[in-house]
């Protein structure tokens, strides 16, 4: 029988364990200098006069981001529906789309954040067609990343941490920007003279992955309360459970 303090070593020893693969799961995803330029960027974006939400109020301001959530909620959905009939570049394609649109919520909730810190500032900026970050779609990945996947242990378990710290590396060298283009477009194999659809060069696989990704980002910037309140977070898990994805599993296989 296992007396008090041995039960208390153990708990320390779990402890340990968790905190040393926490430590090594930021430093997989080089998180420190990957948060540190995120962070730049969202200076930058506040800087720029450049505004994902437009409203007069606060109030219309959280009506508008609600707006964007429940947008990029309707893409998740599209792309799983595609999934299902087997439509799988179609559905990559909309669930990286998706994850764009995760940066500008992401940014959106910022800019809100700010605005009930400095209420002052809340001059009449431009609207999104301005310069800035979230119109370039690489840099939307990496945001979209570090806003949701940089530290995320729901994600790293249901997905694997390696696959998640691959999928932010892939956002940062404008990688998913060229998947994203595969998803739509026919390209040329010039050596053997051939056409490749999309079809072909979009597997089964990658699509599960981005799907399941961009529901567990979406969830993620969209807030607790909003996951759970209007049963997002139930449909993410019912989605990658029939698929055989699982908490704990991380049984995508490579992509």
């Amino acid at each position: 029988m296992i007396n008090k303090e041995e039960k208390i070593i153990q708990q320390i020893e779990k402890q340990k364990k968790q905190k040393k693969e926490i430590v090594e799961t930021l430093v997989q995803k080089n998180a420190a200098a990957r948060f540190k330029q995120y962070q730049g960027e969202l200076s930058a974006f506040l800087s720029s006069g450049v505004k994902v939400v437009t409203g007069p109020t606060q109030k219309e301001m959280i009506r508008q981001l609600f707006q964007i959530i429940k947008h990029a909620e309707g893409l998740w959905n599209d792309a799983t529906l595609l999934f299902r009939k087997k439509r799988y570049a179609t559905a990559c394609f909309l669930s990286i789309v998706c994850i764009e649109e995760c940066a500008k919520i992401n940014f959106g909730d910022f800019q809100i954040e700010f605005y009930f810190v400095y209420p002052k500032t809340n001059t009449p900026w431009a609207n999104l067609r301005g310069r800035s970050a979230l119109t370039s779609h690489k840099m939307k990945h990496f945001l979209a990343a570090c806003a949701g996947a940089l530290v995320n242990s729901r994600m790293d378990s249901i997905l694997g941490t390696e696959k998640v710290a691959s999928f932010i590396s892939d956002c940062e060298k404008g990688k998913l920007e060229k998947l994203r283009q595969s998803c739509l477009y026919v390209d040329t194999n010039k050596s053997e003279q051939t056409v490749l659809l999309p079809t072909e060069q979009i597997t089964r696989e990658q699509a599960l992955f981005y799907a399941c990704l961009a529901g567990e980002l979406l969830a993620e910037v969209a807030g607790i309360d909003y996951s759970w309140g209007r049963g997002l977070l139930s449909k993410v898990d019912k989605f990658e459970k029939e698929n055989g994805i699982g908490t704990g599993t991380g049984n995508i296989p490579r992509i």
